[in-house]
């Protein structure tokens, strides 16, 4: 318990298991107690040790001033554009990654080797029963089940209503 302060998630634990350990109130109380003191001394102590040195950065840093400021907000802004426009170039992609009735018809009768997915659900299917010729119809939480069949051509079409 007296260590318990410095591991990441042992203080979640350690009530727990002194219960069961059956550990009297006052004895858990004590070494808790201990425990706080011996971590926030530590800090303490690392803070007085170091004290000279964050007083030089504090300095320093007041004498940046603005111009840290500045140079750190546009660090930040950038970063957060450049993950902006990832991610709608990434979305640009995934809605262009179709293809059209009359294109995917003239690669059937070229002879692509293409693997169609029918991705319906059973009330679709029941609803309209007609498919694609040559599809394989896999509902959505099976699609595992049938790995090898749909990853043996070089192009994959999924569809679903």
């Amino acid at each position: 318990m007296l260590v318990a302060k410095f591991v990441p998630g042992l203080t979640t634990i350690v009530p727990p298991l002194a219960g069961v350990a059956a550990v009297e109130r006052i004895r858990f109380a004590l070494y808790d107690l201990a425990g706080v003191l011996l971590w926030a001394g530590l800090w303490i102590g690392v803070g007085y040790a170091f004290s000279d040195a964050v007083a030089v950065i504090a300095v320093r840093v007041a004498a940046l001033g603005l111009r840290l400021g500045i140079v750190i907000g546009a660090l930040l802004g950038g970063y957060i554009l450049i993950k902006y426009l990832r991610r709608r170039l990434y979305f640009r992609h995934l809605r262009t990654a179709s293809i059209s009735p009359e294109a995917l018809k003239g690669r059937l009768d070229a002879g692509d080797d293409i693997t169609i997915v029918d991705l319906r659900t059973p009330l679709d299917v029941a609803a309209v029963p007609h498919a694609i010729p040559g599809s394989l119809w896999v509902e959505a939480g099976q699609i595992d089940q049938h790995e090898a069949e749909i990853l043996r051509a070089r192009d994959l079409i999924l569809y679903c209503s």
